[in-house]
Parts: C-alpha cells; structure tokens; sequence
C-alpha cells in the first residue's frame, strides 16, 4: 500500500517540527509566511550531527535553515536549554532567576529575551492575538 500523505504532515523523527511549521521567508515569493503549504521540502541536513534541516522552497527555490528567525538562529545552546529558559521566563521568574535556574550566564537569558522580543514584533498579524500574545499551538492555529 502506498503512502498518500503529504510529506509536510508525515510525522518526523523526534525532536524535528513537522514541515508545516515553517514557511518560506523570502518576501518576493508567493508562498511567503504561508504555513502549512506543501511547498517547502528538506534539502539536506547540516551541523554537528546533521541535526539542523536546510530547507527548499518549490516556489522560489530558496534554501533556508530550519533555525532562520527562530531564538536557535546563531546560538549554541541545544534546543532543550532554550525551551527550559522561555518555560521560566513565560513563568514569569526574572532574568537572574532563569539563569541560575537553567545554569547559564544572565547575558545569555537577556540575549534570548532580546531576540524573543525582535521576533515577535516580526510576526504576520495573523499569528498573534489582539495582546499581541501567539495564537494556536501550531501552522493550523
């Protein structure tokens, strides 16, 4: 029997987001912060242990890395330090209590705290709530 799904809803191996949580992020192409579309595919694999995707957009042909305006984009932290330090914060502990929390420097919370900041003011309208707080808990909303 063959496998009709698209390759954007195919469950991926753990830890890697479905392809519909990505949109292409070139604004001169059609399929620009549209989520959910079967026009991106993984082009190859990269980093220390091929862990991050390169991403290909069927409509522009650009690649891009899964990380591209994301917190991850040029950090080394691994992705559950991350997610340990936006829980805190989300919680609502300060920048030194994150830090200590998740045993890394306050510059390092602070700079997560930055970029959380610039990426949500990047947001298509859409993505975000009358607060200006995300809405939904994926591509589909």
């Amino acid at each position: 029997m063959r496998n009709t799904r698209s390759q954007s809803h195919e469950r991926p191996p753990t830890g890697e987001l479905l392809l519909g949580f990505f949109a292409c992020p070139n604004p001169d192409c059609e399929a620009f912060n549209r989520f959910g579309g079967d026009t991106l595919s993984v082009a190859e694999q990269m980093g220390k242990d091929k862990a991050i995707r390169r991403l290909h957009c069927r409509s522009c042909r650009m690649r891009f890395s899964e990380r591209q305006g994301s917190l991850l984009k040029y950090g080394k932290l691994p992705l559950p330090a991350v997610v340990r330090i936006v829980k805190c914060l989300g919680h609502g502990c300060s920048v030194e209590a994150t830090a200590d929390i998740c045993e890394v420097d306050a510059r390092t919370v602070q700079r997560i705290v930055d970029r959380g900041g610039t990426r949500s003011e990047e947001l298509p309208p859409v993505v975000l709530g009358p607060a200006g707080r995300a809405v939904g808990g994926g591509p589909d909303g």
